[in-house]
């Protein structure tokens, strides 16, 4: 049985930052080809502190088309000499790391012109390191890139065999993606994972890994159909991705009477200090910065609730279900809509306020 996968992966929350003592130690001066996205769900951020945190110099190359180009990859390839770069980061989905492959590449055959992309021939290229933010692609751990070649109207993987000395992965990057992207990207990787098990050069270590991967997309298969996401759901999520908290958001309803208002937390009573200290801190930034009532913590267990404290009870991390007012109350209703960017503002600005307080950011 034969397995090679050169490519040095981790995969956990944080993993960029908690590492960063090995991947920036690749180089003196990184070249980051990323698409937008990445500034929107963190990675380029963590990435960036890294770096600067390391006293590691940077440019970055943020507009990668969705099918990199030919093209794409010389102009920014140009760049990267101009910039004296030695070692490239590939932030997005399959399209970014893709192109820092070749970008890689090409670099580092500084000589070479564009027909050298689709030539057999010496494959070294400067190191790589992927931060993958999308499901589907697995690009980071093979050595594939696939370019589009416009002269043709088509687009083909080069013949050269490029593996990144690092993935790494960290799941939290997915939190900010459109539902159409985390279903296009899932389903995507259901076909890597038929692809590798069905595969003539597959073996009993590949196929299990294939069977895992597999058992574990039926088991989001479920969320990946609704849009309704379960209270079993939300523990699922926060237990596999080694959350710090879990905040759950809803909505209280009072039909008996519309006066009714306010925001208030719901904790379980085998978890209190903590949950406590999160929660408070979230209603009082919600309270200063929307002027919404301040209703306090509530406390209980899953037989007393179900729908209020299973959340709590079952998440491994400290947590807590905010209900930020009553849907049935104009001015909290308000408060949500309208005034939804305050809102979220502020709880997150409330979640910040406790990681710091806790040690944890």
């Amino acid at each position: 049985m034969k397995f090679h996968m050169p490519v040095k992966v981790y995969c956990e929350r944080d993993c960029v930052k908690t590492y960063s003592d090995e991947w920036t130690s690749l180089g003196h001066k990184a070249l980051i080809v990323t698409g937008r996205s990445s500034a929107k769900n963190g990675a380029l951020a963590d990435v960036t502190d890294s770096l600067n945190a390391h006293q590691i110099s940077y440019c970055i190359f943020d507009h990668t088309e969705e099918n990199p180009s030919i093209e794409m990859v010389m102009q920014v390839r140009d760049m990267g000499i101009r910039e004296n770069v030695d070692f490239v980061i590939g932030i997005g989905g399959g399209s970014p790391m893709d192109a820092a492959k070749a970008i890689a590449l090409m670099i580092y055959h500084k000589d070479k012109d564009a027909d050298y992309l689709y030539q057999q021939g010496d494959s070294t290229a400067l190191p790589i390191v992927e931060v993958p933010t999308t499901c589907g692609t697995g690009s980071e751990v093979t050595p594939i890139s696939v370019l589009t070649i416009h002269a043709k109207r088509t687009k083909s993987s080069i013949p050269h065999r490029i593996f990144p000395q690092y993935a790494l992965v960290d799941g939290k990057y997915l939190a900010s993606a459109p539902k159409k992207i985390l279903v296009n990207t899932s389903v995507d990787s259901l076909g890597h994972l038929i692809e590798s098990y069905i595969n003539l050069g597959a073996s009993p270590f590949s196929r299990m890994i294939s069977e895992y991967g597999m058992a574990l997309w039926k088991d989001v298969k479920p969320a990946l159909l609704s849009d309704h996401v379960t209270d079993e759901d939300r523990v699922k999520a926060s237990n596999s991705s080694n959350a710090y908290v879990c905040v759950s958001l809803r909505m209280n309803s009072y039909n008996s009477d519309a006066s009714v208002s306010g925001a208030e937390s719901y904790i379980h009573t085998s978890k209190p200090t903590e949950a406590v200290e999160l929660s408070r801190i979230i209603l009082k930034n919600m309270e200063s910065s929307t002027g919404i009532k301040n209703r306090g913590v509530k406390t209980g267990t899953v037989a007393a609730a179900k729908d209020n404290y299973y959340i709590n009870a079952h998440c491994k991390c400290t947590s807590c279900i905010i209900n930020m007012g009553f849907i049935t109350n104009a001015s909290d209703l308000k408060k949500v809509t309208t005034g939804k960017d305050n809102t979220a503002q502020a709880i997150a600005d409330g979640i910040l306020e406790y990681l710091k307080q806790a040690g944890l950011y």
